[in-house]
């Protein structure tokens, strides 16, 4: 049966049952279907702001004076744009539900704002967010520069939120991400910040290794019910100060800290009397050596080249009786581990690093998403899930200014120069250490001081393999990088092994005495 089609009078009775929001969405249909803005532009802008303001209301917004913190108000008329007035009775200040809220003079719906907070869930690029509110809200005017704004002012105002107590077994880590200073028109030097540097391009190693200047470290904290507290602490390696001023305070009723063998986290163990699991960085690697053999995993153990337990800092814990804690407890670092691999593939991967001036507020808001998967179930993704997330950013009541945003500058203080100078320094020296496989031999290569194992274990892996070809072997022993012990040995064993090395040599065609000249 064919619907009965409304008469105009029926649809303007209609209407005076609508909400604001109803009404606001009657309008941008019809102007969406008339294909004309300009004659309602007034009316829907009224409109939208009394209705953010009706949110407002609901969430006991203006009902305390934001300068003296009176609850004796008064409305004090509207403006031409719809917005309430209020006064403070006891100061006579004025302000509007919006002060003090990201959404002063905003000049769009409460529902675009939801739907920019809803694309950031899918890692949406601002153009992606431009063209959908277009499509679907009429904001043919908006521009990149004010999405990116509308970002970066709902990420800063995540840093305001709350934090968990990290309770039970906590696992704790740090991450880095590469300096970057995306928008800058003067790129600074972060190894000498009175300095300026060129332009990086993609994969560009590093001068002085993750613990130097550039690199932005964050430390993370994640308990087993999957809790998260991480805080961008600065470029560099991280210090014990950090930890006790970001993480510490969150912590409680702690029974196990689980960390990598960094002194840091030992020195809080042991004041606090917690008990430390410790993981060394080469762990997968030592136990890949053992084979699951139990005598060699309990001998590597005992050596403390696996994991293991210190109590007040001291190794004491027999094998068996480390491996039933660790079994009863789920001691790792899986947890905290999944969190890097979450806000890297946030972040360097879905937006190819962001500005280091951002980085703690996009942290802020990766810790937002984690903490609600801990306590919903699953990452926030829908509009309703958006809605209740814009409304706790709200009752921050933290407003941030674009033009702070944009002053702000880079920070790389957290590193000393007298710490850079020696980090130059060492890492020099390492360098010269580190000989250069094309140039160990000589002209007078194959004397009998020439010493073969050296030779060997100066060869890369893949410089390995190549010799093995060249002695006729077809097997490599699993052979990789750290891991070449074994065809070394099979190499040493093969009669031709001098006329492959020269073979190699001449393949590579340089030698020491050519470099010298």
């Amino acid at each position: 049966m064919t619907a009965k089609k409304k008469t105009l009078e029926e649809m303007l009775q209609s209407t005076e049952s609508m909400t604001d929001r109803e009404l606001q969405q009657l309008i941008t249909k019809a102007i969406k279907e008339k294909g004309t803005r300009e004659p309602y532009k007034k009316q829907l802008s009224i409109i939208n702001n009394i209705n953010i303001e009706e949110h407002l209301k609901q969430m006991d917004m203006g009902h305390s004076c934001p300068k003296c913190g009176s609850t004796l108000i008064v409305s004090d008329g509207r403006r031409e744009n719809g917005v309430q007035r209020l006064r403070c009775q006891d100061c006579g200040h004025r302000f509007t539900y919006f002060t003090g809220t990201i959404l002063e003079k905003t000049k769009y719906s409460w529902d675009a704002w939801i739907e920019v907070i809803h694309l950031m869930f899918h890692n949406a690029s601002v153009q992606m967010i431009k063209e959908n509110l277009e499509a679907d809200y009429l904001l043919f005017g908006i521009t990149k520069q004010t999405i990116l704004n509308w970002q970066n002012k709902t990420i800063e105002a995540c840093r305001a939120l709350g934090k968990p107590t990290l309770s039970g077994v906590v696992e704790c880590d740090e991450t880095v991400f590469h300096e970057a200073q995306k928008g800058s028109r003067e790129l600074k030097d972060p190894i000498h910040p009175k300095e300026t540097r060129k332009p990086r391009k993609r994969k560009t190693a590093s001068k002085l290794g993750s613990l130097g200047p550039e690199w932005n470290n964050v430390m993370c904290a994640v308990d087993h019910s999957g809790h998260v507290v991480a805080k961008y602490v600065g470029v560099g390696a991280a210090k014990a100060t950090d930890f006790n001023a970001y993480i510490a305070p969150h912590l409680s009723g702690v029974s196990y800290l689980c960390s990598d063998a960094n002194g840091l986290y030992d020195k809080w163990c042991k004041r606090n009397n917690i008990l430390h699991y410790v993981r060394p960085s080469n762990y997968v690697d030592v136990l890949a050596e053992c084979k699951g053999d139990e005598p060699t995993i309990e001998k590597y153990y005992n050596e403390q080249r696996l994991d293991y337990i210190l109590i007040n800092g001291s190794f004491t814990m027999g094998y068996k009786q480390f491996s039933k804690i660790k079994k009863e407890n789920s001691l790792s670092l899986a947890r905290v581990n999944q969190f890097h691999d979450m806000i890297k593939a946030d972040i360097r991967t879905g937006k190819r690093n962001v500005s280091s001036k951002n980085l703690d507020g996009w942290i802020a808001w990766e810790c937002m998403r984690a903490n609600w998967r801990a306590d919903h179930g699953t990452l926030p993704s829908t509009r309703e899930d958006a809605e209740q997330i814009f409304m706790k950013i709200l009752e921050t009541k933290k407003n941030i200014y674009v033009k702070d945003l944009q002053s702000r500058e880079y920070d790389f203080s957290h590193t000393s120069a007298q710490y850079v100078a020696n980090l130059e320094r060492k890492t020099e020296q390492a360098r010269r250490k580190k000989k250069s496989y094309k140039y160990y031999l000589t002209s007078e290569a194959f004397n009998e001081n020439f010493n073969t194992r050296e030779f060997l274990q100066n060869l890369p892996c893949s410089q390995l393999k190549e010799l093995a070809r060249k002695c006729g072997m077809h097997k490599f022993y699993g052979a990789k990088k750290g891991q070449t012990w074994h065809l070394m040995k099979e190499i040493e064993k093969q009669p031709d092994l001098q006329d492959a090395i020269a073979s190699l040599v001449a393949d590579w065609n340089v030698t020491q005495d050519e470099d010298s000249q």
